[in-house]
């Protein structure tokens, strides 16, 4: 597994040179042709001074409640061939760092879009939220450390609509994590690691308005992200609920 507080600018440019994990793939083919031919024409000029690119890790996960199946631009480039629906994340990739716009359409319309500034080196995760089509991006940077041995790593993420201020504990009654405003993020947290966890969210106002996962076992060595999804007083698929992601 990837240590990734040893990645510097060049590691991440070579294990991230294309997009992992995903299958039809095509963000940044063009950009990366028109860097290579610059590499070229500078090479012409300055042989051996050639500089490596600037890359950041970038994930996107679809919080948005009852949206359909969208299509995910960076800049004017269809990352995958696949739609994104709720509740599905796109894993780590690589992007260019710099200004990115990230837009969201359905069909030929947008939905959302904004621009973010990708620090090189440093791993974001982009969600789309709010109950469709009443959407927002939130941009969090994700501060991996390697845990420590037999530790994993936690954080918790509210993108629960209309649920309030929320906790994450257990359904022994203990708390975890405690008043997370609707779009707001904790720090990863250290939890035993290779440990099954049943999970639970509580109203900070009225702990005894829960929601529950079955167990998860999270691995040692590993870092999570449990996040708040679907809208309070839904049913179904769009109903409020948790969601686990490994981030690696």
């Amino acid at each position: 597994m990837v240590d990734y507080t040893r990645f510097n600018s060049k590691q991440l440019a070579s294990r991230l040179l294309f997009i992992t994990n995903r299958k039809n793939m095509h963000y940044l083919r063009k950009t990366t042709l028109l860097a290579i031919l610059a590499v070229i024409a500078f090479a012409s000029c300055k042989k051996d001074e050639l500089e490596t690119p600037q890359i950041s890790a970038l994930s996107i996960v679809n919080a948005s409640a009852g949206s359909p199946g969208v299509n995910v631009y960076i800049d004017q480039t269809r990352l995958s061939d696949d739609l994104f629906t709720f509740g599905k994340n796109i894993e780590y990739f690589n992007a260019y760092s710099g200004e990115r716009e990230i837009s969201f359409y359905q069909g030929s319309n947008k939905n959302a879009s904004g621009k973010f500034n990708l620090k090189d080196g440093k791993f974001y995760s982009l969600f789309l939220t709010g109950k469709w089509p009443q959407t927002e991006l939130v941009l969090l940077k994700d501060s991996l450390i390697k845990p420590a041995t037999g530790k994993a790593h936690i954080r918790f993420v509210n993108m629960g609509t209309d649920a309030g201020v929320l906790n994450l504990g257990l359904t022994n009654g203990s708390t975890l994590i405690s008043q997370k405003a609707y779009k707001s993020s904790s720090d990863f947290t250290p939890v035993n690691g290779n440990t099954g966890y049943s999970f639970v969210i509580r109203n900070n106002a009225a702990p005894t308005d829960t929601v529950s996962i079955p167990q998860v076992t999270l691995e040692a060595g590993h870092s999570y992200t449990i996040w708040a999804k679907g809208v309070k007083g839904e049913l179904g698929n769009d109903a409020l609920g948790l969601s686990v992601i490994k981030n690696y």
